[in-house]
C-alpha cells in the first residue's frame, strides 16, 4: 500500500510539477494531489523516507512557486520538517539531502544548499532530477562550469529526454548564455 501511495504521487509530481515544462512550472491541484499521496504512503509505512523526500520537494515547489504571504514559510517550514525526517530514517539516500538542499535553497541558505546539493551527487551521480537542479543552482551561485556540466551530463545520460534539454535550456539561460539557451529549448520541445 505504501509503494502504490508513493508510485501515484511520483506520477503525480513527474505530470504536474516544476520539471515539466507542460504543466507550465507546476501546478498546483497537480501538486496537491501528489502530497497527498506521499502522506498516504507514510501513513502506510512511517517509516518511508523516500516518501517524506518526495512530500518534502513538492512542499518547497509550492512554497517557491504557487503561495504567498504566510503560506511560503508554512509550505517551507512542512518541507524541511519532512526533509530533516527523511535523513534521519535514511541517511544515505540522496533524495532525503536533495529535499534539504531544496528548503535551503529557498531559504537563500546558499552554504547549506551547496552541501546539501554536493551530498546528494555524492550518493547519486546519474540522478537526472538531481543533477537538473544541481546545474541550475551552481549556476545561479556562479558555480557556471561546475552547474552546466551537470546540466550537459543529463543528455549524455537520457539524450531523447525532452526535461533533461530543458533543464539545460535553464542552465543556459542562468548563464546568460542565451543562443546557446534558445537551442535546448527548442530541442526540448522537439
Amino acid at each position: 500500500a505504501a509503494f502504490d501511495a508513493y508510485l501515484r504521487a511520483s506520477n503525480a509530481y513527474r505530470r504536474f510539477g516544476p520539471a515539466n515544462p507542460a504543466a507550465g512550472g507546476g501546478n498546483k491541484e497537480g501538486l496537491q494531489s501528489a502530497v497527498t499521496a506521499y502522506t498516504d504512503a507514510i501513513r502506510a509505512d512511517p517509516g518511508y523516507a523516500l516518501a517524506y523526500a518526495g512530500k518534502s520537494i513538492a512542499f518547497a515547489d509550492f512554497a517557491r512557486a504557487l503561495v504567498a504571504g504566510p503560506g511560503v514559510s508554512d509550505y517551507s517550514n512542512k518541507g524541511q520538517s519532512d526533509a530533516r525526517k527523511a535523513i534521519a530514517l535514511a541517511p544515505d539516500l540522496a533524495d532525503s539531502h536533495l529535499a534539504l538542499a531544496n528548503f535551503f535553497a529557498g531559504s537563500l541558505e546558499l552554504t547549506g544548499a551547496l552541501r546539501e546539493y554536493e551530498r546528494a551527487l555524492a550518493l547519486a551521480p546519474g540522478d537526472a532530477r538531481l543533477l537538473r537542479e544541481y546545474g541550475a543552482f551552481a549556476v545561479l551561485i556562479g558555480r557556471t562550469e561546475a552547474g552546466l556540466a551537470a546540466a550537459h551530463r543529463l543528455l549524455v545520460l537520457d539524450p531523447l529526454n525532452s526535461t533533461n534539454h530543458f533543464g539545460l535550456g535553464v542552465s543556459l539561460a542562468f548563464a546568460r548564455r542565451y543562443g546557446d539557451a534558445i537551442r535546448a529549448f527548442r530541442d526540448a520541445k522537439a
